[in-house]
């Protein structure tokens, strides 16, 4: 018996099992009791330190079991015992539907927290040692059933269970109004990134324009916003918000005093999502089409309106308006045939004709002595020394 009881223990250290060999796992919750004085350990090991000594008789809550460790709670301790020195006895006290009852299980029974680093490993027991499940990015909430003693928290993670380092989690104000408690703060700069940390080391997930809205969550000590962001959240750099949230209608007519018109001077004008060539293109502007800018950029680009939003162009490839005003909103072609082009000028493609005394209606009249008019459904440009009055 004794030799018997020396090859017992052996096995168990030899194999210095983890949680990852805690294959024939019980239901969490049951009660056991303890059949003599027995130690509370930091791992599944004999070499791991006592963290206490539970007495002969004591009642423990099984978080885990197996035919050779267990990981239990005992006054509000989590460790690990010798599962032969302890006897199961009637389940604690559970919802009797435990998929109807998550949710309340979830509040009652985990503590929300999220993750302050990027990529943060989920293994499959509390060891580096243990392998890996997957990955939880900063700002990833997770639900926290217990805390090790040796740094550790075991996660509710895909429909399962992991664990992953305690020190890379924070706890999280999980108040259903969060919403209210935000502030909106308009980004004042032309093109603001947005991080999936606060650190320009981070990786960029998205970007603000000038004058757009920001739901700021936090402010850091760090000179960082923590923002609402896509129903997430992500960062951006404090001294590029600005607290001016004057409304709508006021905003607006503070612009519109601000708005000049242009013509785009070149055959084809890409209008791109904001102020870089490595921003994405949203439309065109042809030569010769008017354009309202809202802001010249210190970067050589304008701030233009397109589509009822902003759009941005570069500034080289726009020209002052000097439109003529125009008298008369149509006209007539007095010349045999009359070129129609793409835009004003005589190198333009030509796009159709004019026979004498068409009827043609005038969008406006350029000072370089193209007029823009309305063709086939269209906007065309032909010579005006051409055009005469009905």
């Amino acid at each position: 018996m004794k030799k018997s009881k020396k090859l017992s223990l052996c096995s168990i250290g030899v194999a210095t099992l983890t949680l990852g060999s805690i294959l024939n796992t019980h239901a969490q919750g049951l009660q056991a009791e303890t059949l003599q004085n027995l130690n509370l350990r930091t791992g599944p090991s004999t070499k791991n330190s006592i963290i206490l000594t539970i007495s002969k008789g004591s009642t423990i809550e099984v978080l885990e079991n197996s035919d050779i460790w267990a990981i239990v709670k005992y006054k509000g301790t989590v460790g690990y015992v010798s599962s032969q020195y302890i006897k199961e006895q009637l389940p604690v006290t559970k919802p009797s539907s435990p998929s109807s009852q998550e949710n309340n299980n979830n509040n009652a029974e985990t503590i929300l927290m999220e993750c302050n680093v990027d990529s943060l490993n989920v293994r499959k027991g509390p060891s580096t040692s243990e392998s890996i499940l997957g990955k939880i990015d900063k700002t990833d909430r997770v639900y926290v059933v217990y805390k090790t003693n040796n740094g550790w928290s075991r996660i509710k993670y895909n429909n399962g269970y992991g664990y992953v380092s305690s020190q890379y989690l924070i706890k999280v104000n999980n108040n259903s109004n969060e919403s209210s408690q935000t502030k909106t703060m308009i980004c004042d700069t032309n093109s603001l990134n947005i991080r999936k940390g606060p650190s320009t080391s981070e990786a960029v997930v998205g970007h603000f324009n000038k004058g757009d809205k920001v739901s700021v969550v936090e402010k850091l000590n760090n000179n960082w916003y923590k923002i609402s962001f896509n129903n997430q959240f992500a960062y951006v750099s404090s001294q590029y918000l600005t607290n001016n949230t004057s409304n709508d209608n006021s905003s607006s007519n503070e612009v519109s005093d601000k708005l000049t018109t242009m013509i785009c001077n070149t055959t084809s004008l890409n209008i791109r999502k904001g102020a870089s060539t490595s921003q994405s293109i949203v439309g065109h502007l042809n030569k010769g089409d008017k354009v309202t800018v809202v802001e010249k950029l210190n970067n050589n680009w304008s701030k233009i309106t397109f589509n009822n939003q902003f759009g941005y162009v570069s500034s080289q490839y726009l020209s002052a308006a000097s439109s003529i005003p125009v008298s008369n909103s149509f006209m007539k072609c007095n010349t045999y045939m009359l070129n129609v082009r793409k835009g004003p000028s005589a190198s333009e493609s030509i796009v159709g004709n004019l026979s004498n005394g068409d009827k043609v209606e005038i969008v406006y009249h350029l000072n370089s002595g193209w007029t823009r008019i309305k063709f086939n459904n269209k906007f065309a440009y032909v010579s005006t020394t051409y055009l005469a009055n009905l």
